[in-house]
This record gives C-alpha cells, structure tokens and sequence, in this order.
C-alpha cells in the first residue's frame, strides 16, 4: 500500500500541467541541444493534440533553430505544402486551399483548422527569411508515395541537421 502512494506522490511531483505555451518551457529545457526531435501522437485528428504540437514545432524553429518537419503522408501532396510555405509562384493562394486539395491524404487528420494554422503560420516565419537556404523546409514527406495507394518509406535529411 505505501508503494502506491509512493508513486502516486511521484507522478503527482512530475506531472506538468499544459495551459500556456510557457509551459513548454520544461520540455525545450530537456530537448536542449539535440538535433531530432520526434513528436508522436495517441491518437489522430485531436484538436489539442494539434494545438500543442503547434506550439512545440513553432519554440522548436524559433528557440532552437529547427529547419525542416517531416511528416507522414504522400510525397506530391507534401510537397505541395513545401512549395507553399516557402513561398514560390503558383503554390497557392492560401493553406486552406493547399491542404484541401490533396488526394490521398486524410483529410479530417491534416486539412483542419489546426494544420491551416500552422501552415500559415511556417509561411510568414519563411516570408521574413532573404534567402531560400535559411527558409525552413517543412512538411517535405519522409514518406514516399508508390502510386498504387501504399506507402515506402524513405527517410530524408535536409542539410546539416
């Protein structure tokens, strides 16, 4: 019986409530210096998941000089978001319009106000960059899509990570 309370003083004494972006401040603390973070998740297509997610990839490029997101989907849609955030011509004319065209993404789990949000948000970041090198290269897929609806996996490196 005292084991239980032990460890429930213990997750109690540990446990970091997430109600303002500061609160992410313990877990940038801990990243610190290192060159991958993996952000997994529990579940698809939850909005607080997302928003936090958001905001750990946003400290992440701001705080820590993070460049490049790779996420799980198709190849030529990811790509797509690429173009866009970085700004090239005819990549689009806003995320919404991005994120909703894609074929064979799930939609519910990338194309929703969250995603829209962060993907506007990446493309101001990169707007405010001279050059297309310091630009952050996200959403470019680890993942590469076979045409036949199945995924290879490829993992990608972007410069000097």
């Amino acid at each position: 019986m005292e084991s239980n309370t032990i460890n429930e003083k213990n997750i109690i004494k540990n446990f970091n409530k997430l109600e303002t972006s500061k609160d992410l401040d313990i877990l940038l603390d801990r990243i610190g210096d290192s060159q991958f973070v993996l952000l997994g998740e529990s579940s698809h297509g939850t909005s607080e998941f997302y928003r936090w997610r958001t905001e750990i990839t946003k400290r992440l490029i701001k705080e820590k000089g993070f460049s490049f997101i790779a996420v799980e989907g198709d190849w030529p849609d990811c790509y797509k978001v690429n173009r866009y955030i970085k700004g090239f011509p005819d990549s689009g004319k806003n995320a919404y319009d991005v994120l909703y065209s894609f074929n064979r993404w799930p939609t519910w789990m990338w194309a929703n106000k969250e995603m829209i949000e962060l993907v506007e948000w990446l493309k101001l970041y990169n707007d405010k960059k001279q050059l297309q090198e310091q630009k952050t290269n996200s959403f470019t897929s680890n993942f590469n899509s076979n045409g036949n609806g199945k995924k290879d996996w490829w993992i990608l490196w972007s410069g000097s990570l």
